[in-house]
């Protein structure tokens, strides 16, 4: 079977700048390269889920994006943390644009995973605050508003 030539990025400022785009509208600076021994000269991805599902959930979206594009990431998972490591061995253990595309995938997924989280918090929230309004009675209020200040007069109801 031929193997496509996969095009490596030249420069370490080539790879900067891609790395630079990905983590564009991140939480936080999650893509770097790594230069561990492990990961030696890969693209490195890292985060946590709330909890062992959502991971799992997540890592689900990452296999079936890595089956679509034929490039499959190293993944380290413990519990609710996530470690991604993309680098491409047939361009000899090099960073491509082969990476990078799985790593922008890899990316929109993440944020998709995190706008969830952030719209089901929003609704909790919300839903609290309807809960609350429902049991908090302005009348219930007022007059605990005038016994306090008939204490603070000194004018105690019998």
């Amino acid at each position: 079977m031929l193997r496509r030539f996969q095009r490596c990025l030249s420069t370490v400022s080539d790879i900067q700048k891609e790395v630079q785009a990905l983590n564009i509208g991140l939480d936080k600076y999650r893509w770097s390269v790594s230069d561990s021994e492990t990961d030696k000269d890969a693209l490195v991805f890292d985060c946590k889920f709330k909890n062992f599902s959502k991971t799992w959930k997540f890592l689900n979206e990452v296999a079936i994006l890595a089956h679509t594009m034929k490039h499959h990431p190293t993944i380290t998972t413990t519990y609710n943390k996530v470690h991604l490591s993309l680098v491409t061995h047939d361009a000899g253990n090099k960073i491509t644009y082969k990476d990078v595309k799985l790593a922008s995938a890899i990316t929109e997924k993440y944020m998709e995973e995190v706008r969830e989280v952030q719209e089901s918090t929003t609704k909790q929230v919300e839903d609290l605050l309807k809960t609350s309004r429902k049991q908090f009675s302005f009348t219930n209020a007022d007059k605990m508003i005038d016994e306090l200040l008939s204490l603070k007069n000194g004018k105690a109801k019998n």
